[in-house]
């Protein structure tokens, strides 16, 4: 799925860019991967309606709706997965027709996203809105705070709430393995004029750069997913080259001409016997003489695990200095192939088995005639079975008025993005 702002609507030009980029996104995805399916997904929220004047004076219209919780029908499926390009186009052109402005309820668009999905896919949410939300399920765009209380900690408190509710259900997409792609705010996106409802004017500004930082993080080490900035690229590049490769990663996982060269440590080559289970895609001419051996896979489709089985067995059977040492059995394991989009990659893989040599007593449990100095004087051959397995393909990589009621009770009102108020 991918998830847009409604807002966009309300300017041809802007709505019309978006088609565009999406469009490109779409037949480049589908060129590469006919089983991909393409959804959209509209954040809203509830109506937001009210004018600036020239001193920043906010009058409300009579539709406004900051006093109304924001709930999970906030959102609406825009296209329904589908490879259809003119479906695409036609659906996101007639959105939002009314050209309505909203309080923006992006939790409410991840968690339809979220319960959307097919079972048995791969899953991924695009997320094309780099503004902040500004209401969350449960909470709305007025604060009510008693005036013995500091209005501007009321502000953070809800701001505390809504970025809560928002992060939490950024970060059930990976309980549910949905991959999430994201742009990332500027750091000044979640500053807010807030006005007194009364009067309508300016009551303080919050200065919210610690919120935008604590939805989303940082562009090196994100709550969940990957960022990108538009302060570094055009919309248009990171649509149509970098999340359409990201795209690519995760459905075309299928890893061709894999090989696997196992460099064996000269503890092992001095001191074990390599014994290899019989498979014609093994190659172990030169385990001899650089102690190498080359595992040719061949291809590996996403959600498969091959196995390479082998044994180690003593030469000296009389060698009492291997007994409780830990031996790393590779020195490196070089993974190489040929990735989706056909460019040779090689990986050097994390994990090396390490086997530890111990003694076993001689003649079996019945044998009671060897003396304990004589069993314990036996040392096993050892049979350590050392598995090297694989991940899954494509794992190494990789993959948004009310009055006063008393006179001890305030109500406070935010702006848009476009415009913040308090009241």
């Amino acid at each position: 799925y991918v998830v847009v702002s409604e807002e966009i609507a309300t300017e041809d030009e802007v709505l019309n860019s978006y088609i565009s980029y999406i469009e490109t996104l779409s037949k480049k995805v589908f060129e590469k991967n006919s089983k991909t399916k393409i959804g959209i997904i509209g954040i809203q929220g509830t109506i937001m309606e009210g004018v600036e004047d020239e001193n920043g004076n906010v009058t409300k219209g009579g539709n406004d709706q900051a006093d109304i919780i924001g709930t999970a029908n906030n959102a609406e499926i825009i296209v329904k997965p589908t490879d259809n390009i003119d479906t695409i186009k036609s659906k996101l052109k007639s959105m939002n027709s009314g050209k309505k402005s909203y309080y923006s309820n992006l939790q409410a668009a991840i968690r339809l996203a979220n319960n959307s999905y097919s079972k048995n896919v791969n899953k991924m949410l695009i997320l094309l809105f780099d503004g902040i939300p500004e209401i969350s399920i449960g909470t709305c765009a007025t604060i009510y705070g008693d005036v013995s209380n500091n209005v501007e900690d009321a502000v953070n408190k809800y701001n505390d709430v809504l970025v809560e509710n928002t992060k939490n259900e950024i970060l059930k997409l990976k309980e549910s393995n949905v991959a999430f792609i994201q742009l990332k705010p500027d750091n000044t996106s979640f500053d807010q004029k807030w006005y007194d409802a009364a009067t309508g004017e300016l009551s303080f500004t919050f200065y919210g750069s610690k919120h935008v930082e604590k939805l989303y993080g940082t562009m090196e080490n994100p709550v969940y997913g990957k960022l990108y900035s538009l302060n570094s690229d055009s919309l248009e590049k990171i649509v149509t080259e970098y999340i359409f490769e990201d795209i690519i990663s995760e459905v075309e996982k299928t890893m061709k001409s894999t090989i696997v060269k196992l460099y064996f440590s000269k503890e092992i080559i001095d001191n074990f016997e390599i014994i290899i289970s019989e498979n014609g895609k093994i190659d172990s001419s030169k385990l001899d003489s650089d102690g190498i051996i080359v595992w040719n896979i061949g291809e590996l489709e996403k959600e498969n695990t091959v196995t390479l089985e082998y044994k180690l067995k003593i030469k000296d059977i009389n060698n009492t200095a291997l007994l409780g040492k830990t031996i790393k059995t590779n020195e490196e394991i070089e993974l190489s192939y040929i990735n989706y989009t056909e460019k040779e990659t090689k990986e050097i893989l994390e994990e090396n088995p390490e086997i530890q040599v111990v003694t076993q007593i001689a003649g079996g449990e019945n044998n009671e005639e060897d003396s304990e100095e004589e069993k314990n004087q036996e040392i096993k051959q050892d049979d350590t079975i050392s598995k090297e397995t694989l991940p899954k393909a494509g794992m190494i990589n990789l993959l948004i008025i009310m009055i006063i009621i008393t006179i001890n009770l305030i109500i406070i009102w935010k702006k848009s993005a476009k415009y913040k108020d308090v009241k």
